[in-house]
């Protein structure tokens, strides 16, 4: 059973504990407010819900942009790797420089990916980011074209550290552990007001609550995937770099 699965069946045994506590709480602790009581209740309720719903869509839409924006950053990262693999190829000395380039390619995919899974980095990836920079500084240009070409070396060199240090601030999500817990606050007092608002139908209340529970679970459990990219059951894989690798493997080092 794949780990989404899992989670999906998590959330909905979840969902169906809450109603069936909250249809137990209100069996046992009938609410004493009246009708017109209800209906004035009912008011500033559904500004706290709109308030709430606002807040935590607020969130899973920014965790869905920096989502994107790492996943981006990742294939950025590859397609640089790339051109400068390509460029070192004019140079006759360039076979150090490729081969660490190799190297790189395969420590992140084997070394870093899992690293920053667990919210770190890869020092040997690092190392080998370092010493590509060593490698390709001590290419010789003999000819102006080659002087050319390691001009755009350089700059692609600058761009693969940017791209990669972003990928890193990227690792541990977008959203500070203040706002989760704002979240967190915010919907024990949704489900406590929900206890409140009540129909007057056993049948259709269970409905109701089951829909605005199951909502709320979701959608919670959407920003905390999309929260840290790298991990869970929804995240960026090293599927980008895995292409690489074979793609400059049809290349001589």
């Amino acid at each position: 059973m794949s780990e989404i699965n899992v989670v999906l069946i998590f959330v909905a045994v979840a969902n169906i504990m809450l109603v069936a506590i909250m249809y137990f709480l209100r069996k046992k602790f009938p609410m004493s407010l009246t009708k017109e009581q209800q209906n004035v209740v009912i008011a500033p309720f559904t500004f706290v819900i709109t308030l709430y719903a606002f807040l935590l869509s607020f969130v899973v839409i920014n965790l869905w942009q920096t989502f994107s924006q790492a996943d981006q950053t990742v294939a950025r990262e590859a397609e640089t790797i790339v051109v400068i693999y390509r460029l070192t190829g004019s140079f006759p000395d360039s076979h150090d420089a490729r081969h660490t380039i190799t190297e790189y390619v395969r420590s992140v995919v084997h070394e870093e990916w899992p690293a920053i899974a667990d919210g770190k980095a890869s020092p040997k990836t690092k190392e080998l980011g370092d010493q590509i920079w060593q490698k390709v500084q001590a290419l010789t240009a003999s000819s102006p074209e080659q002087l050319i070409y390691k001009a755009e070396l350089m700059t692609q060199l600058s761009k693969l550290v940017e791209y990669r240090s972003d990928r890193i601030l990227l690792v541990g999500g977008s959203v500070p552990s203040i706002m989760w817990k704002v979240l967190l606050c915010g919907g024990l007092l949704l489900l406590v007001g929900l206890y409140y608002f009540s129909i007057g139908s056993t049948r259709e209340q269970i409905v109701i609550d089951f829909i605005v529970i199951a909502m709320l679970l979701i959608t919670v459990y959407l920003g905390l995937e999309f929260n840290a990219p790298f991990k869970g059951s929804v995240k960026i894989s090293p599927e980008a770099f895995e292409l690489i690798g074979n793609y400059i493997h049809q290349f001589p080092q």
